[in-house]
């Protein structure tokens, strides 16, 4: 295997475990659940679940551009 592709995968899933995080605090700092973010986005609650636990890869991103709007 590849070293270069091995340590880029290995950055990628540590950046998307941050971001899931970030999504995890966002979301409770509104004081919202997973359904009322889904619901506000358009997303399944299935699918931020995977976003927060980090069970998605980087063309999961399409939640960043959905959920622009929620905080006006």
């Amino acid at each position: 295997m590849n070293p270069i592709v091995c340590c880029r995968d290995l950055q990628i899933r540590q950046e998307v475990h941050k971001l899931g995080v970030l999504i995890l605090l966002w979301r409770r700092q509104l004081g919202m659940t997973q359904y009322q973010l889904a619901d506000k986005s358009g997303l399944a609650q299935s699918y931020i679940s995977d976003l927060e636990s980090g069970a998605i890869d980087l063309d999961g991103l399409r939640f960043i551009e959905s959920s622009m709007d929620l905080g006006s």
